[in-house]
């Protein structure tokens, strides 16, 4: 995860990335983890749907698990970030 000194999200990035092909794999596709991008938002939230809120993101329909962790890893991040301030 890629953080501004503002909080801002660059993006992010795996380092390896092994789920299920179809379903998780689409976390590695950039209509999902280009979602992160631009964020700038104490902690972000997991929503079925279209994310329509600036500290929101849209699950992988039928990997709701993935997109969690994922975002549970994003908000990590952030949360150590803002302990920098």
């Amino acid at each position: 995860v890629g953080i501004k000194s503002d909080g801002t999200i660059v993006g992010i990035t795996f380092l390896t990335l092994a789920e299920t092909p179809g379903l998780g794999m689409r976390a590695g596709e950039s209509s999902f983890y280009g979602q992160y991008a631009g964020k700038n938002a104490p902690k972000l939230k997991l929503v079925k749907g279209d994310a329509t809120g600036a500290d929101e993101i849209s699950a992988i329909s039928g990997s709701t698990v993935t997109s969690s962790a994922v975002t549970n890893a994003v908000n990590a991040a952030l949360y150590f970030n803002s302990l920098l301030e």
